[in-house]
Formats: structure tokens, sequence, C-alpha cells
């Protein structure tokens, strides 16, 4: 299994662009997307995929835990994503503007 974390702060400008690259690009079969989102709301009409888990920073990051992005990764990773893989497993961490643009992506992590 493929996990692939993913971190949107206070804009949603990306969420939709991400979403259908990584529909596009990725083998939904194979892979479990973990979307965290910090200072932001997700819009009314974004459909989240089966197999697409939201992480609520807001809620659930503690407060003195540093506003750095590569911390909220960090703890998302530590406390959501790590205890649902597999030995086995891949985590893929990918900004909130970074996206797959090409099919070849996911024969090179397969």
């Amino acid at each position: 299994m493929v996990h692939i974390l993913t971190l949107h702060y206070a804009t949603s400008a990306w969420l939709e662009i991400q979403k259908r690259h990584i529909l596009k690009y990725s083998n939904s079969e194979k892979y479990k997307l973990w979307l965290g989102k910090f200072h932001l709301d997700l819009p009314e009409d974004f459909e989240l995929p089966d197999n697409w888990e939201v992480i609520d920073l807001d809620e659930k990051y503690p407060s003195d835990g540093g506003d750095d992005h590569y911390l909220q990764a960090q703890w998302m990773f530590t406390n959501c994503v790590k205890e649902a893989m597999d030995d086995d497993d891949v985590i893929i961490f990918i900004d909130n503007d970074a996206f797959p643009c090409a099919s070849e992506w996911w024969q090179l992590i397969e």
C-alpha cells in the first residue's frame, strides 16, 4: 500500500488541482491519501474520494506543536498515518501545490 500525505494550509486553491491529478495518474486501489488541513475549511462542493481521509489539524494538532510545515507533516505521519501502515508500505509526502503530471510516477513507485 502507498500512503500519500499532503498538507493544505489556509487556502483551498490547490485542492481540486491536486485531487484531479492524483486521481488521473494514480492507481486508486493501491493508495490511501491523507489530506491534512490547517486554518482551512474544505469547500462545500469538494468531494472526498473513498480512499482519502481528512486530518483536521485545527482540531488535532497540539497548540505548542509549532507552525512550521515540516513539523505539522511529521506530526500527521507519527500520530495519524504510521499506525495505519504495514512494514512494507510506502509513504509519500507531497506539498499542497505538488501533484503528479504523468502516469510514469506511479510505475516508479510500484
